[in-house]
């Protein structure tokens, strides 16, 4: 009799550990806690926007990222060759220790002043700092005063 109790009881052990196994799970931005949160593709995917000029929008998705820049934004690291430029850039992103990178391709236009440049966003490092589920600090690394608050919309 006592034979036919003991097996059951190691099944049951058995089970209820492995499902509380979730150490290789990636963290989730549904899931946010600003302590242990990771960025990674799940949370970049979407469509943002700078707070403070909801014009200069950026994209991301398992493709890579675009962005579209009307005003100064962290994200302009070209120089103002076109001083009231619109920028639209394209190109691949990875992350790796809370730092973002960005490269791609960019058009840099200005109708007023004929002004139209072209060229790479070649690996373009950005620190970040996730505030909310759908905010996040963005600086850019070489010019490390200037930074941007990107909201999810």
């Amino acid at each position: 009799m006592r034979k036919f109790l003991i097996l059951p009881l190691i099944a049951l052990s058995f089970n209820i550990s492995s499902c509380n196994d979730d150490s290789n799970e990636p963290h989730n931005i549904s899931q946010f806690d600003s302590n242990s949160i990771t960025l990674s593709q799940t949370t970049l995917n979407g469509n943002w926007q700078e707070s403070e000029n909801p014009a200069n929008t950026i994209s991301f998705n398992e493709n890579g990222f675009s962005m579209s820049l009307s005003k100064n934004s962290a994200f302009d690291k070209i120089n103002e060759e076109c001083p009231n430029q619109s920028i639209s850039v394209r190109g691949n992103y990875h992350f790796d220790n809370s730092k973002i990178y960005l490269e791609g391709t960019y058009q840099k236009s200005d109708v007023e002043n004929s002004c139209d440049k072209r060229g790479n966003y070649n690996l373009q490092e950005f620190s970040y700092e996730i505030i909310s589920e759908k905010e996040i600090i963005i600086t850019n690394s070489n010019l490390s005063s200037t930074s941007v608050t990107i909201t999810k919309n």
